[in-house]
């Protein structure tokens, strides 16, 4: 048997099986595919959930037992800064949780999931690069004040020429770290959120067609 004639066959079984169902089979399969997207983006939000904890805690440590005092002001800052994001987080996979059970139509409960988090998803992304460079500014910042204060620590010593060591490693560092993390953000955002939003979004398109 030739390959399109086999194509034509399984083509044709698939569109009778697909005629053959009622109404109410077709609204089961979307509805098992609905909750398989939504539960697949708990997972994640999970996983940052439990990611951030453990950065809470390597936060939590350096700042502590830090001998570099810069470092220490530097991880203790993101450490409270990754709470609230922590507790952005768990509102969103309560949302979430909540919207999938809720007594709402099944299509208006996905359409406000698919907003919430492509909102999620967009304002992450522009975080991501945002705080590159304001990272690497703080960096420098803290290394440059603790260089000028006697008796404290700094990473990279003290002179001139060490604060234009600083400022130089600092600028190309915070350059190539921007682009790395402009397409790691599109692939992690993706890989997490992304392709599972849009399948919500390819069955609240059904639903509207059934």
């Amino acid at each position: 048997m030739e390959l399109d004639e086999l194509k034509s066959q399984l083509n044709l079984k698939l569109a009778t099986d697909h005629a053959g169902r009622s109404d109410t089979d077709i609204a089961l399969l979307l509805q098992k595919r609905t909750h398989s997207a939504v539960e697949k983006i708990q997972r994640s939000l999970l996983f940052e959930i439990r990611f951030c904890l453990v950065f809470i805690v390597l936060c939590v440590v350096v700042g502590i037992f830090s001998k570099d005092r810069a470092f220490s002001i530097y991880f203790s800052v993101f450490g409270i800064f990754s709470l609230g994001v922590l507790f952005l987080l768990r509102y969103l996979l309560k949302r979430t949780r909540l919207l999938s059970t809720g007594a709402l139509p099944v299509k208006e409960n996905l359409q406000t999931i698919v907003n919430i988090i492509d909102e999620f998803v967009k304002r992450c992304f522009q975080l991501a690069i945002v705080m590159v460079p304001l990272c690497v500014f703080f960096m420098g910042l803290l290394e440059w004040s603790f260089r000028e204060s006697p008796g404290l620590n700094s990473s990279f010593g003290s002179g001139k020429f060490v604060t234009w060591q600083i400022f130089s490693f600092l600028i190309v560092y915070g350059a190539v770290f921007t682009v790395f993390m402009y397409f790691f953000a599109k692939w992690y955002l993706q890989k997490l959120y992304g392709k599972y939003v849009a399948e919500l979004k390819q069955c609240i398109s059904e639903l509207d067609e059934s």
